[in-house]
């Protein structure tokens, strides 16, 4: 029986409303190859990330199409690097409109001045940090795409040079450097009279180190004047400006301080540079894991068995 490659799977996928790709991202880490084939990257950007029907394509789904390609960067060759490009070269107006009224809204919402107010009558507080979803993904992916060698101008241009949006992006995706999911694989082969037999293992992900060092150079940007300043100084700084100024760098303050930005800079940077001798990983296959988007593995067995 062949196996079911990208190509199948995704137009199994296209019959369900909304789109469920769950699969999909579990064979862009398993079986990658299989993705470069039939312009399986091109029909996603095409019927999916660039719909406008959100109940074909909701939220979820958008996530899912940006994971896959994500985890294909981390472990595409040079070739396969530019089969990627070509897929987002496809990706029109209309999403990039959608990612910044989908997520400028939640921005919105948590600074919205008419908040629910609590049973006694008092405001309740909005939240302190949203998680800019797409816009992480985003950052990911053309970090990857792009050899880790993104500056801080190239992140404001991606978020439309909202500087707090800039700063949570990167703020949350330093915080998924390390991650668990459920993984399910084989323990014994199936043989003459016997069946195979499965398990399910925890396993843990972290952020291959250069992207590690990319997220610690697009924070430091946000430390010099050319990332709040042009080139050209105008001749008159009005009121206006300096109120303005004065108001984002509070904001960008009240950040970093309540998402405690120096503690995860410095657990992120131990993690990367120390885990492997602290025993996180047995051998030397670290750093090869790392370049391949996954970190040291620590697998748990689950004791349900499943049969072949």
């Amino acid at each position: 029986m062949p196996s079911l490659g990208a190509k199948w799977q995704l137009d199994a996928a296209l019959l369900s409303r909304p789109v469920d790709l769950t699969a999909l991202v579990s064979l862009s880490q398993t079986s990658p190859s299989s993705f470069f084939e039939d312009d399986t990257l091109g029909r996603m950007v095409k019927h999916l990330l660039n719909s406008t029907d959100e109940a074909r394509a909701d939220k979820d789904t958008r996530l899912d199409v940006l994971t896959i390609l994500s985890n294909l960067t981390a472990r595409a060759s040079g070739e396969e690097k530019e089969v990627i490009r070509m897929a987002l070269d496809g990706v029109n107006e209309w999403f990039d409109e959608y990612l910044a009224r989908e997520e400028s809204r939640v921005r919105v919402d948590k600074n919205n001045d008419n908040d629910d107010t609590n049973s006694d009558n008092t405001k309740q507080k909005p939240p302190d940090f949203f998680e800019p979803e797409l816009h992480k993904l985003m950052l990911l992916l053309v970090s990857r795409l792009y050899e880790y060698a993104l500056k801080t101008e190239d992140l404001l241009d991606l978020v439309r040079r909202d500087k707090a949006l800039a700063l949570e992006t990167v703020v949350g995706l330093l915080e998924d450097g390390e991650t668990y999911t459920t993984e399910l694989y084989r323990k014994q082969a199936p043989a003459t009279g016997k069946v195979g037999q499965w398990e399910h293992k925890l396993v843990c992900r972290r952020h291959e180190k250069p992207l590690v060092l990319q997220l610690c150079r697009l924070l430091r940007g946000f430390t010099m004047p050319s990332s709040y300043f042009g080139s050209e100084s105008e001749s008159e700084v009005t009121d206006v400006a300096v109120e303005a100024f004065t108001t984002e760098m509070n904001l960008l303050l009240d950040i970093t301080l309540k998402t405690r930005l120096v503690e995860k800079i410095a657990l992120a940077c131990h993690e990367c540079l120390f885990a492997v001798n602290m025993g996180a990983d047995d051998d030397d296959d670290d750093d090869a894991a790392a370049r391949d988007g996954g970190g040291g593995e620590d697998p748990v067995v689950s004791g349900d068995d499943d049969d072949d």
